[in-house]
C-alpha cells in the first residue's frame, strides 16, 4: 500500500509521522512523507520517500513562532497570515505527492493540512486524520492497563480518526 502522510507543523507535528512511516515501511508498505522542505534532511536518512509541500517553515524565524502562540489571536493570524495564502500550492504539492510516481492508496492528513481533503475529494482517494496531541488519544485510544487517569472504554481505535486496523 502506498500511503502519503502529510502534516503542516513543527517537529511535534513531523515526530509521530516518522515514526509511523518507519513502522508502515517495516510492513511492507510505500510511505511517502509530504511535509515542509525543512524537514528533508531528517527524512532522507532513513529512507522515506519526501516530497516537499507548502509553506515553507523557517525553524530561526521567531516571529512566527511569536504569533502563532499568542494566546489572544494566535490561531486565527497563523491560519489567515500562514496557512491559507498559500494553500493553492499546499494542494498542488500534495496533489503532486498522491499522484505521482503513481497513485498513493491512502492519505494520512494531520490536523493543520487543509488542502487533503480537497485532493482526496479530487482524486478519489481515500483519508484519514491523524491525531496525535494528548486529548485526542485519551479520547480515542484503547483502555490500556496501568495507563494514569484512564477509566472506562473509549472510542476509536489508535488514536486514528476512523481507525488503523489492517494497515
Amino acid at each position: 500500500m502506498r500511503i502519503v502522510l502529510s502534516n503542516i507543523g513543527t517537529l511535534g507535528d513531523i515526530n509521530p509521522l516518522i515514526a509511523l512511516a518507519l513502522e508502515l515501511k517495516l510492513r511492507g508498505h510505500v510511505p511517502v512523507m509530504a511535509v515542509p522542505a525543512v524537514f528533508e534532511s531528517r527524512l532522507r536518512p532513513l529512507g522515506l520517500e519526501f516530497h516537499p509541500i507548502r509553506p515553507d517553515i523557517d525553524p530561526e524565524n521567531t516571529a512566527l513562532a511569536a504569533m502563532i502562540y499568542d494566546v489572544k489571536k494566535g490561531t486565527e493570524r497563523g491560519l489567515r497570515e500562514f496557512l491559507f495564502p498559500v494553500l493553492r500550492q499546499t494542494y498542488d504539492d500534495l496533489l503532486d505527492a498522491a499522484t505521482q510516481p503513481e497513485r498513493a492508496d491512502l492519505l494520512l492528513l494531520g490536523e493543520l493540512n487543509y488542502a487533503g481533503p480537497l485532493v482526496a475529494e479530487m482524486t478519489g482517494i481515500p483519508w484519514r486524520r491523524c491525531r496525535f496531541f494528548r486529548r485526542s488519544i485519551r479520547r480515542c485510544c484503547r483502555r490500556i492497563r496501568g495507563w494514569p487517569g484512564r477509566t472506562g472504554w473509549c472510542r476509536g481505535s489508535g488514536g486514528w480518526s476512523g481507525g488503523w486496523r489492517g494497515l
